[in-house]
């Protein structure tokens, strides 16, 4: 072999040496990518359920715990002139969502 072809394959070698080395950073840091994305949705779907949680809050009352909590107060209750509904019985659960 002449010194040419020695040469040739010294640097094919290292060549491809560096190259393997190069793939296997290179897959290492995609990997780690991957974990600190995975681990940043599941940060931002927490955070998420905050912001809902503060921009849309639910207040659910008992409506015979308020009714007798307003008159062991001796407060009368209002009534609202636009509201045409019955009121509900005692037992009935009363949902509060305020929205902005």
């Amino acid at each position: 072999m002449s010194k040419a072809q020695m040469l040739r394959g010294l640097v094919n070698q290292r060549l491809s040496a560096a190259a393997q080395e190069i793939c296997g950073l290179f897959e290492g840091t995609i990997s780690e990518y991957e974990e600190e994305l995975c681990s940043l949705k599941e940060e931002n779907q927490r955070q998420r359920r905050l912001l809902d949680a503060v921009f849309n809050p639910e207040v659910r009352l008992q409506r015979a715990e308020a009714q007798l909590q307003l008159l062991s107060r001796g407060e009368v209750g209002v009534s609202c002139p636009t509201c045409r509904r019955q009121p509900a019985d005692s037992n009935t659960v009363v949902a509060l969502t305020f929205a902005t």
